[in-house]
């Protein structure tokens, strides 16, 4: 049996289940580190694993297990995780990407929501890039392709202004919901809600990405100022049952933003 060194959950990759969890690792030998890094482990979380929030600004760690593998190393690449993890609209901005593998063969590709970046420098583990135009709002896959094959991290980056839906554990191991705003501190957001996306995207003079909800039942709930320094902003939802989807979106009046004079986010669905 090999020794796996395991990094910090991944978002899925690839085929990975929406309900597991990729953990990127290395083999660790007796003296030192393995010369190959190509692990992949989806699984999840074992029985008596009790989830908490992590201290982190980059990713939410839901519990953790021992464990060994033994495989043979193959080398293509693996991402897993990119910084910053998010740009305003319009993007072209830098940003690394890491992973393992990432220097095999001649050249590297790399794309942002099936947008092309510019490849800035590279090494086995990081990949500076900068981003190409990033006009909608929301999170996207990076896709990275060098000479030892291909990897997709899904939603492996955000373009702000975004909105999505989170489901924390309380002490108690119940969970609620909460929509979460991304954006940038001293924004107002105006939160909307509707029964169903309209399918239409409505544009408003000036101001970035789409009006996209149906006019069925559309409600402003509040408008929310952005205080906090890292643009977040958490809506809590009450645990009731609906009995038709409920769309949310976010009209942002944003005076200082990259996206000024204001944005549309992206719809997310409970």
């Amino acid at each position: 049996m090999t020794p796996v060194l395991l990094s910090a959950p991944a978002r899925g990759q690839g085929s990975a289940s929406s309900s597991g969890y990729l953990l990127v690792g290395s083999d660790q030998a007796p003296a030192l580190l393995g010369a190959s890094a190509s692990y992949k482990i989806v699984g999840g979380l074992g029985s008596g694993v009790v989830p908490q929030r992590a201290q982190s600004t980059n990713f939410v760690l839901r519990g953790g297990f021992p464990t060994v593998v033994e495989t043979s190393t193959t080398g293509r690449p693996w991402l897993t995780a990119a910084t910053p993890p998010n740009t305003p609209l319009g993007g072209r901005t830098a940003h690394i990407v890491q992973g393992v593998e990432l220097h095999l063969g001649p050249t590297t590709t790399v794309k942002v929501g099936g947008v092309p970046a510019s490849v800035t420098s590279r090494s086995a583990t990081a990949l500076g890039i900068t981003l190409g135009v990033q006009p909608e709002p929301g999170y996207h896959a990076i896709e990275v392709t060098n000479g030892g094959g291909s990897a997709h991290l899904n939603r492996g980056f955000g373009v702000r202004p975004l909105l999505e839906i989170e489901r924390p554990f309380d002490a108690a191991g119940s969970y609620g919901s909460e929509i979460v705003y991304r954006g940038t501190q001293g924004d107002f957001v105006a939160w909307m809600l509707a029964l169903g996306n309209s399918g239409q995207k409505i544009p408003l003079a000036n101001y970035g990405w789409f009006f996209e909800l149906s006019f069925v039942a559309l409600t402003v709930i509040t408008v929310t100022p952005v205080s906090s320094p890292d643009g977040v902003v958490r809506l809590p939802l009450p645990a009731v049952q609906f009995s038709r989807p409920i769309h949310f979106q976010g009209l942002i009046i944003a005076p200082s933003a990259a996206y000024k004079p204001g944005a549309f986010t992206n719809v997310v669905q409970l």
